[in-house]
């Protein structure tokens, strides 16, 4: 979560300009739709890299890539740059809220 949220705060001014001509440019969504799977993707891999979510099959993986690249642009950009609250504060439940879903993550591959 935190490799996200450091690249979302590099990003920001990008994505403020990007998403807020997205909805006039469909041109600038068509860039937007390639930009999010390639995070996905990149979310993905990292998890892979992770031995204790070896047990993890490949659809479960891509979900959870895909939760977490949502999660992580709320956290590290909604809250931050469109709402103006902490961020700080919004990284530090960013985080609470990975834990908790590595915790949940861990304790169904245990179960499988």
């Amino acid at each position: 979560m935190d490799w996200q949220l450091d690249h979302l705060s590099k990003k920001r001014d990008f994505l403020s300009v990007a998403f807020s001509c997205a909805i006039l440019q469909p041109r600038l969504g068509d860039l937007l739709r390639k930009y999010m799977p390639a995070r996905t993707g990149l979310i993905a891999q990292r998890i892979r890299s992770y031995k204790q979510y070896r047990c993890s099959d490949d659809e479960d993986i891509e979900v959870l890539a895909h939760a977490l690249t949502s999660l992580s642009f709320d956290f590290g950009f909604i809250r931050p740059v469109i709402l103006r609250q902490n961020r700080q504060e919004t990284k530090h439940l960013a985080k609470r809220a990975a834990n908790l879903l590595s915790r949940s993550v861990l304790n169904i591959a245990v179960e499988i």
